[in-house]
């Protein structure tokens, strides 16, 4: 004979059932960023709750291992070609599909905690981690930091890596609408050219600015030098070698090393370089960093100024 639930019991298990498929995970929903930028402690902390995405390229993909549970991200399908204004632009941020594409292979769901990292060798793997980032939160997604320091203090401090990624599951990874707070176009870049209301800052290396040497490879010949009227802040001047990483300065040596440059981290401002990677790193900075909520960045830049036979000035601003 089999034995009948009681109804108190029996309505306590189905609250109990309903309350578990509207809840699914309480830890998970109750956790928050807390910040830009989180450490490897909390992300050890915390990792079970997390979507770890490591970004870095093809080529690298068997360098230095993983931090356990990290999904390989390959930097190079963080750009495509795109026509912007009638022009063909490569290395541009993608477009919502190959957005959603890209994320959903990556296992990501939209009310994912993302916490990305890279190998954290040299700038350029900060650079990598960053253009991620700032692509994110482009395409609406604020439930996002960057690991301090990346793989490189995650090893220095002897925590475990795996030598393979993590095979994620499809996701159906749906992106809200671009955000326009972010970045800007052709149109705003020419008129803080022509004006003083924003300012204009190329973080290029010193000889590309100036136009002593042009970067071949996406900047055609009439690009050599930099936007009228932009100051020169080479991103390198705001990075450090901390722990073994390649890591931000301090925010107060980053504001003493911009003015030195005569540049005010606190005015609204447009960052560009070649290609719009390197100058994520000083968005970030401005931004995330010292918020600097009027910072935006020129995705297209050197590389859509000079394509369309815009001005170009060689040697230092007086």
């Amino acid at each position: 004979m089999k034995r009948r639930l009681s109804p108190p019991l029996v309505s306590l298990l189905a609250g109990a059932l309903i309350l578990g498929l509207l809840i699914p995970n309480q830890s998970k929903a109750a956790l928050s960023l807390p910040g830009p930028v989180v450490t490897t402690q909390w992300l050890a902390d915390h990792s079970d709750q997390v979507t770890v995405l490591d970004v870095r390229k093809q080529q690298s993909f068997s360098r230095g291992g993983f931090i356990p549970g990290a999904v390989f991200v390959p930097f190079e399908r963080l750009t495509q070609t795109r026509t912007v204004e009638g022009l063909s632009l490569r290395l541009m941020v993608p477009d919502r599909p190959t957005w959603e594409k890209l994320l959903s292979e990556s296992g990501v769901s939209t009310d994912d905690l993302v916490v990305i990292t890279g190998l954290g060798e040299q700038w350029l793997d900060l650079a990598r981690v960053v253009r991620l980032y700032w692509s994110m939160k482009q395409h609406g997604h604020q439930a996002v930091a960057i690991l301090e320091g990346g793989n490189a203090r995650w090893q220095v401090e002897q925590r475990g890596v795996s030598d393979q990624s993590r095979t994620p599951l499809r996701t159906r990874y749906k992106s809200s609408q671009p955000s326009t707070n972010l970045v800007v176009g052709m149109v705003e870049v020419e008129k803080a050219a022509l004006t003083s209301e924003v300012q204009l800052v190329d973080v290029r290396a010193l000889k590309f600015y100036t136009g002593d040497q042009r970067y071949e490879a996406v900047v055609p010949p009439q690009g050599v030098g930099h936007i009228p009227g932009a100051l020169n802040l080479p991103i390198q001047l705001l990075l450090d070698r901390v722990d073994g990483a390649v890591w931000f300065q301090h925010p107060d040596d980053m504001v003493e090393m911009a003015d030195m440059m005569d540049v005010d981290l606190t005015r609204p401002t447009i960052l560009y370089c070649d290609t719009g990677n390197y100058a994520g790193l000083a968005w970030f900075v401005l931004h995330e960093r010292l918020n600097n909520q009027e910072a935006r960045l020129f995705d297209g830049s050197m590389h859509q100024w000079s394509r369309a036979n815009k001005p170009v000035r060689q040697g230092e601003e007086p």
